[in-house]
């Protein structure tokens, strides 16, 4: 069904939609400044970053039970799943496109018994011509593509035509089901970039426009966790080049409202922050002035939280028009 909404409302929803496009997008070739092997270590430093922040910012707050009852660590935990579901992604993507690679040739057999392989090469206008067999891959070996010298003034693509080496009634990986559904951390990935970039702009606002300058100390693990965070995910935005959906940001003000009412719920409850107050935020100390409370919660979910979340759409809109996007597969590979 057609999507209604204007297009930079969607952002480009539509063009993600199909198995081959999620490979491509999560290996690094449609957007990223990498690709491939080097784009997913890039990832995995970033999410093996992540990781340790979370588990510095746990032992920093006296263990798990009061880690849990501030919202800057609800957000540090989104991010954290983020991290880790962008690096399995990636990582699934590259092993299906270094599938493909391998089962994209297709061994023909020769007359004296030996091995060669069908080789394509695509010119700039589009027409394919065929090499002889004695250009293609060496004898018994196989060969994905030919890096020959391009004809002076001509801009000549030489590929490997992707006829399979498996079984019939296969299809090989990287472009099965090319109309089906995508994985499920693919489609994960998309809810959890358009939280996590404005869950983290708003712990950090919030932090420090109304909570820093009445805090008792502002300790190292502070410092990473109201900013070392969006400063992880802006490489890992600048990087990747991923589309931020604004389509997919409610769960954030679900998050903010959830919290909200477990702020009052725990108050209400006698529950204590690390210090023995009676609240968690100095601000939403619902046990003295509810109206007080009430006012900076709407505040957080009404202003900052769709602030945060132009903010996080406007980057994601600057990168890919100060950065060049690279040429997708579709312009490099004829399927």
């Amino acid at each position: 069904m057609a999507c209604c909404c204007p297009s930079w409302f969607c952002a480009s929803e539509s063009v993600k939609r199909t198995n081959r496009d999620w490979v491509r997008e999560f290996n690094g070739e449609s957007a990223a400044l990498l690709s491939g092997l080097p784009y997913l270590v890039v990832r995995a430093l970033l999410a093996g970053l992540m990781i340790l922040l979370m588990l510095g910012s746990i032992l920093d707050s006296d263990g798990p039970g009061y880690w849990s009852i501030y919202l800057t660590y609800w957000t540090v935990l989104v991010e954290t799943v983020y991290f880790v579901v962008s690096v399995s992604a990636s990582h699934l993507a590259v092993g299906r496109r270094h599938g493909h690679r391998r089962s994209s040739v297709t061994p023909l057999a020769r007359a004296d018994g030996m091995e060669m392989s069908q080789v394509k090469v695509v010119g700039h206008d589009g027409r394919a011509q065929h090499s002889s067999p004695d250009e293609a891959a060496p004898p018994g070996g196989l060969q994905w593509g030919l890096d020959t010298p391009n004809t002076p003034g001509e801009d000549v693509l030489r590929t490997v035509s992707v006829s399979s080496s498996q079984p019939s009634g296969s299809q090989p990986l990287g472009d099965v089901g090319e109309d089906g559904p995508r994985p499920l951390l693919v489609v994960a990935h998309t809810y959890l970039f358009a939280t996590a970039w404005p869950m983290t702009v708003s712990i950090t606002l919030l932090y420090w426009f109304l909570l820093a300058a009445n805090a008792k100390e502002i300790k190292f693990m502070t410092y990473m966790a109201h900013g070392g965070t969006n400063a992880l995910i802006i490489v890992d935005t600048l990087f990747s080049g991923h589309t931020f959906h604004l389509t997919r940001v409610w769960p954030t003000f679900v998050i903010a409202a959830a919290y909200t009412v477990f702020t009052r719920i725990y108050a209400l409850a006698g529950g204590m922050d690390m210090y023995g107050n009676n609240y968690v935020y100095s601000i939403l100390d619902w046990t003295n002035g509810a109206e007080r409370a009430t006012f900076w919660a709407l505040l957080a979910i009404f202003v900052v939280t769709p602030a945060s979340v132009v903010f996080a759409w406007g980057f994601c809109k600057m990168r890919g028009c100060c950065i060049p996007r690279s040429r997708t597969t579709a312009q490099l590979i004829h399927y």
